[in-house]
This record gives C-alpha cells, structure tokens and sequence, in this order.
C-alpha cells in the first residue's frame, strides 16, 4: 500500500513530468484495492485519493488532461488573452500550461498550508488579482462551495471567460446545481472533462468489474457577446 501511494504523489508533485491517464488509473485502483485488503473489509466501494489533498492537489493532473486543455484554450484563441489562474495551490496547472506556450500568471492567498514557491505562485487575494491584472480568462480549480470567489469572477467587468475545474454542479465545490448569472453562459467542455480526475473521484464495483466514479467536470463561463472562437468549427 506505501509503495503505490508514495508512487502516485511523486508522480502527481513531479513538476517536470505528468503520468498517463491510464497509468494514474492503474495506480488509484491498486492504491484502493491495498487499502481494501490491509484494512480487512469487503465493501464494493475502494477509497478515493483523498491523502492528496494535504499537499494541495484537489484536481489529478495528467498528460491528457493538460493537453485536451492546451487543445481548448487554443482552438478557442483565448490563449492570448490574459490568463489568471486564481486558487493556484502549489502552481502545478499553470506550471504544465506554461510548458506548453501558455502566457499566465498564477495566485493565492497560501490560507491552506502547503509548500510554495513565490516565484511561481504570486501571494493575493483573488480579488487583489482581479483588481491587479485585469484577467479577460480566468481558472479555478475546487472552489470552496460557500465561498463568494466564483460570484467575484463573473462580476468582473473584465472577465469575459471563466473555466472552472471541480465536482458536478451540486457536488461539494462551488458551482452550485441551481446557478445561474444572467450575464454568462456556461458549456461543458467534455473533451477535457473526459480525463478530469480529482480527489473525491473513486472506485466501485459493478458487474464484477471496478469502475471509475467521477464526480470532477470542467465547464466555461462565456460572457454574453464576447466571440465563442474565431474556430468556428468549436461549439
């Protein structure tokens, strides 16, 4: 069991490289079938990778997710639009977007206590952000579901497109199922959805087989009136 959760953290904190999906896969389940038999019970339901969380990683990023990412803010040219990245945790998403080209610049206000570097995550509130650098695209990653962060977003006149990581509307981040802004629309943006992995996501037994639950999503926020793409081929 130490061995395959110490090989998940390192591969999932490694700043210089990212894990297949299907190897993050492979890993969680070992990692909760081990956890299923040193604990003695049989449930049809395997633990999450919930111990993540104490080195702030919520969402599981992998070279998938990152990629289909890319893919979306570049196919949509918001890519050269200012890009914040606010609740940035440890600076992973915004460290593997730069990576690949991405101009932004990542924030948070270090109320959780976690190891950071300064040079890599700026150290401010996100309406200090907001107020600072004027964003036209912002990310956030599991917001806290009572907070009033994703309302401040929408509010901000120069935010025209906000992409949100976390759980499915209801769940226990911020989107709430019965949301709306009269000002925004929001799209379901299934290609990088469909490796979106986070920290309440597990595994459960059906039909004899274990299969992945998700409750991670990924969803934009587009003002009313700003252009969806110059790509006319995006929906």
């Amino acid at each position: 069991m130490v061995s395959s959760v110490q090989d998940l953290e390192n591969k999932l904190l490694n700043t210089d490289s990212l894990p297949a999906h299907s190897e993050t896969l492979d890993i969680l389940l070992s990692w909760g079938l081990a956890i299923r038999e040193h604990q003695k019970y049989d449930r049809d339901t395997l633990a999450g990778p919930s111990s993540l969380m104490r080195f702030g990683v919520f969402t599981i990023l992998t070279q998938e997710f990152v990629t289909e990412l890319y893919k979306e803010l570049m196919r949509r040219r918001l890519a050269g639009l200012p890009i914040l990245e606010i609740c940035a945790g440890k600076g992973l998403l915004s460290h593997h977007l730069r990576k690949l080209g991405v101009e932004l610049i990542a924030i948070d206000d270090y109320s959780t206590d976690m190891p950071r570097n300064k040079e890599v995550v700026e150290r401010l509130s996100h309406r200090q952000a907001l107020e600072k650098y004027s964003p036209r695209v912002v990310l956030g990653s599991w917001l806290p579901m009572q907070s009033q962060i994703g309302d401040d977003v929408l509010n901000s006149p120069t935010v025209d497109y906000f992409i949100l990581i976390g759980e499915y509307p209801g769940g226990a981040t911020w989107l709430r199922s019965s949301y709306q802004h009269s000002d925004f629309k929001v799209y379901h943006l299934a290609n990088v959805s469909k490796y979106a992995l986070g920290t309440s996501d597990y595994f459960h037994l059906k039909e004899g087989k274990w299969k992945l639950t998700r409750h991670t999503d990924v969803r934009l926020f587009k003002r009313n009136g700003a252009p969806m793409s110059i790509d006319h081929t995006v929906g």
